[in-house]
């Protein structure tokens, strides 16, 4: 243990940092966010848990030319404490992105231990031994970039974007929190106070969020994924301050982490830069991860909740083939086929004249490395037959997994699935998403690249094969959201 301290205190020492440059104000970005954040102070990750955007302003205009054919060459590394390196550079991007991945996550977190994770999100930019309070986020604002961080049930990503001159910078800030995070009792206080403000708006404004978290808890029972990625709310602002050092200590080391840097920079350089920063930090190893076996499927489950909407809100779910399947195309383009909007089964078949049941529907396949979930949420019309509304539901999921689509519905999901993918690679921040997002949930960030080759193959009678092994009764999940009594007699509070 001394020789650790030791190293780590040579690490910390060895980081240097040049004074700050006048602020530049840059605006928030943030796939998790709608309030203030690290770009303007401390970050309020905020927002129901998604993976599908990744919105950045200071990029947002910057379409790579070479997004629409092969993505750049990826080069792989292995530093000496562990960390893992993924660098994709492109010639052409406007700025560089950085982004450390730690194994945390709702799907780590020990039991009675929910929570630790978002508030590592928060106390991670509380300081560090060379950067203050609040500092981190004022020097990547500073150089004209923006920060924050993205969380989900298998990991949680630090990352910043930033001028290709502040790549220096940001591995710099990354080394320093990752050797020495300073999580004091009044830090720690502060970010309990955050996160309960947090899940109280959560619960007052978002029917979906309230059917979202009950369709995770009835599908997931007795698995961590049935958590929300918040925490539930006793055990959150259960954790001591020796616990939350604990957390940071086991699960935001270099050992099981990954590093990846994406946009224009040079490969040589990077590396170079990356081996005195953040290959210097001292190696903590990290418990072996706990083998979980995937959630197993507990019959049809139903889940009825009040909320203020104005319409009722049908959610139903299936429990899905694992993150690392590697038919997690077809799961996706199932997901459109399904539910995606005007043209899809569910609205097709629910607004018809003679059953005018829905106003809106979308599908989602949420991707998760232990257990996936295909869902559509629905708008159901005011005064509609609940029951005939869910019934039609599930006819049309069992014409799926019966029926082949045509040629015409298979290439529209295939489209929107192949546009998504490639949209990922139009922005340094989002094609480092997608190689983290590949490596943390299906196994190895070349999926990534491979699922772009996959959505291109796949067949009419690879969407049914996934239908059939999805829409099955005992993967099913309902859960009904009806206007609260407020809402019914037309007075929404």
């Amino acid at each position: 243990m001394d020789a650790a301290r030791a190293a780590s205190a040579r690490s910390r020492a060895s980081i240097t940092f040049p004074s700050p440059r006048a602020a530049r104000p840059a605006p928030c970005a943030s796939s998790r966010c709608d309030e203030p954040c690290p770009a303007r102070g401390r970050p309020r990750p905020k927002g129901p848990p998604t993976m599908k955007r990744f919105i950045l302003p200071l990029l947002a205009v910057a379409v790579w030319p070479g997004a629409a054919g092969a993505s750049p060459a990826v080069r792989e590394a292995t530093l000496p404490n562990g960390l893992r390196v993924l660098l994709a550079p492109d010639s052409l991007a406007p700025g560089v992105d950085v982004a450390v991945w730690y194994r945390a996550g709702v799907r780590w977190e020990p039991a009675r231990g929910s929570g630790l994770t978002h508030l590592l999100e928060r106390l991670m930019f509380e300081g560090s031994a060379n950067v203050g309070d609040g500092e981190h986020a004022r020097r990547v604002r500073g150089e004209g970039g923006a920060c924050n961080v993205t969380s989900g049930p298998d990991f949680s990503c630090f990352w910043q974007t930033l001028p290709p001159s502040g790549l220096g910078l940001a591995l710099r800030l990354e080394a320093d929190r990752m050797a020495s995070l300073r999580i004091t009792a009044a830090s720690l206080a502060r970010a309990k106070r955050e996160a309960r403000e947090d899940v109280r708006r959560a619960a007052e404004h978002s029917a979906l969020g309230r059917a979202l978290s009950s369709l995770y808890a009835a599908a997931y029972p007795g698995h961590p994924y049935a958590r929300p990625l918040r925490g539930l709310d006793a055990e959150r602002d259960a954790v001591t301050l020796a616990a939350a050092r604990a957390w940071w200590t086991e699960r935001y080391g270099p050992d099981g982490a990954l590093l990846t840097v994406t946009g224009r920079f040079d490969p040589d350089s990077a590396l170079a830069l990356a081996r005195r920063t953040v290959g210097a930090v001292a190696r903590r190893t990290a418990p072996p991860a706990r083998p979980l076996p995937p959630p197993q499927a507990e019959g049809e489950t139903r889940v009825t909740l009040r909320a203020e909407t104005p319409t009722p809100l049908l959610v139903l779910g299936w429990r899905a083939p694992a993150g690392g399947d590697t038919a997690r195309v077809a799961l996706r383009a199932l997901a459109r086929l399904y539910a995606g909007g005007p043209a899809s089964r569910l609205m097709r078949g629910l607004q018809r004249p003679e059953t005018p049941f829905l106003l809106a529907s979308d599908g989602t396949a949420s991707l998760r490395r232990e257990g996936s979930l295909l869902y559509a949420v629905t708008l159901v019309r005011p005064g509609a037959d609940t029951s005939a509304v869910e019934g039609a539901a599930f006819v049309e999921a069992n014409r799926l997994a019966a029926e082949a689509p045509d040629a015409e519905d298979l290439e529209r999901a295939r489209a929107e699935v192949e546009l998504e993918l490639r949209a990922e690679l139009e922005t340094a921040r989002g094609r480092a998403a997608q190689l983290g997002t590949a490596h943390f949930v299906a196994g190895d960030w070349r999926e990534a690249e491979r699922d772009l080759a996959r959505i291109t193959r796949l067949t009419a009678e690879d969407v049914r094969a996934m239908a059939a092994r999805v829409f099955r009764p005992e993967n099913a999940v309902v859960v009904w959201v009806h206007p609260s009594a407020t809402v019914a007699q037309g007075g929404a509070r």
